[in-house]
């Protein structure tokens, strides 16, 4: 699944973002079966920053709502951005 990401600037901006946060970064390519068992899930892109996902082909993603990996970086970012524009 991950050989179709796009090498894009929110993309760059989150790995920054999550080893800032001592959350640290990896990527790799997936199955359809890891992401379905995922704790979270989330896609980025310029136009909505951080979007969690809480379904799969209307099976939940772990608890089905956004987890805290997802808020930690949503803030990161809003701050970030905030920062950046101002």
């Amino acid at each position: 699944l991950g050989r179709c990401l796009l090498p894009g600037l929110t993309r760059k901006l989150i790995k920054g973002l999550a080893d800032e946060s001592g959350l640290g970064y990896h990527e790799k390519d997936i199955t359809l079966s890891e992401l379905l068992t995922a704790d979270e899930v989330f896609i980025t892109n310029s136009m909505f920053e951080i979007m969690p996902v809480t379904a799969i082909d209307n099976k939940p993603v772990r608890t089905g709502v956004p987890g805290p990996v997802t808020a930690v970086l949503t803030k990161a970012y809003r701050r970030l951005v905030k920062r950046e524009c101002a």
